[in-house]
């Protein structure tokens, strides 16, 4: 979560500052830990319900 913030606030503060620069480093920070979230969620059985 902390991630996403930062990566939303880089993506306001690129607005302010007129830099595309902390846009494009924002944007790839997001996207990375949206892969990362998908991947670690739907491997290894984390959450799982047990059949019991």
């Amino acid at each position: 979560m902390y991630g996403i913030s930062l990566s939303l606030f880089l993506w306001a503060l690129s607005e302010g500052l007129k830099n595309q620069l902390l846009f494009i480093i924002g944007l790839i920070l997001f996207i990375s830990l949206l892969i990362f979230a998908l991947v670690y969620s739907n491997t290894g059985n984390r959450f799982k319900r047990d059949k019991t």
